[in-house]
């Protein structure tokens, strides 16, 4: 037997410190890479520069430290760390990219690779983990994705763009075109599909002189081609045929470039033929507007007329305040010898002492509020008490009112003592009735008894009353009646029409105020009414003259100015379509 060779020995039993030593040396030379051992549990037991200079750690302060601590927060509560770890022992190594931390606390993008390293027997001994810094590669890629979505959107955009435009052009009621540099089509909108039908499907690629009638080619050429040569816009006006009757079109021309420079001839047109046909009528309207104007002026002066036999004053004001009628009664009222002392002049400028009077605010309110008023009120500068019955309108104000002075001094006078009010109440003009709150009549005196037919023993009561005045009406007047118990002083009720014994009807409008209690307890009421019937028919005539008279004015008027318009349109619309037009396309 030949003795053991020491040197082959020695060999061996160097050979894994050799290659320990290289390993080492080789790991510890890798800067780029985070290349560190873990024993079973996580627990790091060896640090490479790649390491500290990645992560920040020096190798002192790390080993004996669970790797754990270079993931995040979310990480660990999801328990990541050793998720990967029981992977890496599985499956033998499991690779991931995500979010790691370094020891200063800010984050990098790592690429981890962790290998289970085992014996021969496959015992497991740790973990090998390699770590490369992808934070760079990852926001390269970030940013190339981000380009990316961005020239999606742009090309998006561009197409929406498009599609917007041709949907705007097919929208345009008038001709919109586009001929390329050698006069051939290249664009129609939709008016040319609805206007000439399948005709105008084969439009696009055809020229100009297979399409416009030949009278027309020359001169519409021409204008084309200076368009184009000058890039000058030119308007003219073209024919075309439709459907086999000509139709006249006023166009503009200009010059569309792209970005290479190349031009391309844009029109889009107006269809004046109907334009031809409005010249030709505008005599024939402007003779109707004059016999209409000369009608609404017959039809003031009938409403004129009628409103002078008004007995009521009548004035009508526009909205900036000044007279536009005022009818003879009015003036009188007014202190004026005749309407025209008032007409185009400022009513708070003839009667400032009126400001802030009460009529002064139901002026306003109904003008703002458009709601009709009825006011009754003293006007002390001239020691005189007025009612006033005001319409609104857009235009201002329709006033009739007449005073009645003596009616409100006849109700003070009725105030003064009992003998003289019950005689007045007896011979009072008026109708007059006393009524208690048990529903019996106390005193109906003959005005009323005479006006309405009625006998006194006919109406006993405030029931029987009602039932043969108002009928059908009864139960809302008697709810009306029961309210007048409860005031405390003079009230206005409005107006009431009621059915006489002989079957007539009259307006009366009633006025009542407390007279104190019976001896029971129960509450007395006076109420007192004024016979306005023929007023009312007066104003209702003179509101249906109103309203037929607005009515011819407003319809002759708007033929008229239908008719003015018609006229001017040949003078104006050219210029205004094309500015604005110009405008939309440039």
């Amino acid at each position: 037997m030949s003795p053991p060779n020491p040197t082959k020995k020695q060999s061996q039993a160097a050979a894994p410190a050799r290659d320990s030593a290289m390993y080492r040396t080789l790991v510890e030379a890798v800067e780029d890479y985070a290349i560190i051992i873990l024993d079973p549990q996580g627990v790091i037991t060896t640090w490479n520069p790649g390491a500290e200079k990645m992560k920040g750690y020096r190798e002192a302060e790390i080993l004996g430290r669970n790797f754990s601590c270079f993931y995040t927060a979310e990480d660990i509560h999801q328990g990541v760390p050793f998720q990967l770890l029981n992977e890496a022992a599985s499956q033998g190594r499991v690779k991931i990219d995500g979010w790691r931390l370094r020891k200063d606390g800010s984050r990098f993008r790592a690429r981890v690779v962790i290998t289970a390293l085992r014996d021969d027997d496959g015992t497991l001994l740790g973990y090998a983990k390699i770590t490369r810094d992808m934070t760079e590669l990852h926001n390269y890629v970030t940013q190339l994705e981000q380009q990316n979505q961005a020239l999606i959107r742009a090309d998006k955009e561009i197409i929406e763009t498009q599609l917007r435009l041709k949907t705007f052009l097919d929208h345009i009621d008038s001709p919109v075109y586009l001929i390329d540099d050698q006069d051939r089509y290249v664009y129609i909108n939709q008016w040319h599909w609805d206007t000439f039908g399948e005709i105008a499907s084969g439009w696009v690629g055809k020229r100009v002189d297979e399409i416009i009638p030949a009278e027309f080619v020359e001169n519409i050429l021409a204008v084309d081609h200076q368009v184009l040569q000058t890039g000058n816009p030119a308007t003219l006006e073209e024919m075309l045929v439709i459907h086999g009757e000509p139709r006249y079109l006023f166009t503009r021309k200009f010059v569309v470039e792209d970005l290479d420079g190349r031009r391309w001839l844009g029109g889009i047109s107006l269809d004046i033929t109907d334009r031809k046909k409005t010249e030709i009528d505008r005599d024939r309207l402007l003779r109707q507007a004059e016999a209409a104007r000369e009608e609404a002026v017959a039809a003031k002066n009938l409403l004129s007329s009628v409103i002078e036999r008004v007995s009521d004053g009548f004035v009508a004001l526009d909205r900036n305040w000044v007279y536009t009628y005022v009818n003879q009664k009015a003036a009188e009222l007014l202190f004026r010898q005749k309407p025209e002392d008032l007409i185009g002049k400022h009513i708070w400028t003839e009667y400032p002492e009126g400001v802030n009077q009460p009529f002064y605010h139901a002026y306003h309110r109904a003008l703002e509020t458009q709601q009709p008023e009825v006011l009754v009120d003293y006007y002390e500068p001239w020691d005189r008490w007025f009612e006033n019955r005001i319409y609104p309108s857009h235009d201002g104000l329709t006033i009739y009112f007449s005073e009645i002075t003596e009616r409100k001094r006849a109700e003070r006078d009725l105030q003064e003592s009992e003998e003289r009010f019950r005689n007045a109440i007896e011979e009072s003009p008026f109708p007059t009735l006393i009524h208690a709150e048990n529903g019996e009549i106390i005193k109906v005196n003959q005005t009323w008894l005479n006006i309405s037919g009625y006998a006194q023993d006919e109406i006993p009561t405030i029931a029987d009353w009602t039932e043969l005045a108002y009928g059908a009406r009864q139960e809302t007047v008697l709810e009306d009646i029961n309210r007048l118990y409860g005031i405390t002083r003079r009230t206005a009720e409005g107006e009431y029409t009621i059915r006489c014994k002989n079957g007539s009807q009259r307006v009366w409008e009633f006025s009542s105020a407390p007279l104190g209690k019976l001896p029971d307890g129960k509450r007395m009421v006076m109420s007192v009414a004024f016979d306005v019937t023929e007023r009312k028919q007066a104003e209702q005539e003179v509101i249906q003259l109103n309203i037929e008279l607005e009515e011819r004015v407003i319809r002759r008027t708007n033929e008229l100015k239908v008719a003015m318009e018609r006229a001017l349109e040949s003078d104006h619309l050219k210029s205004a379509f094309l500015a604005t037009m110009s405008h939309e396309l440039r």
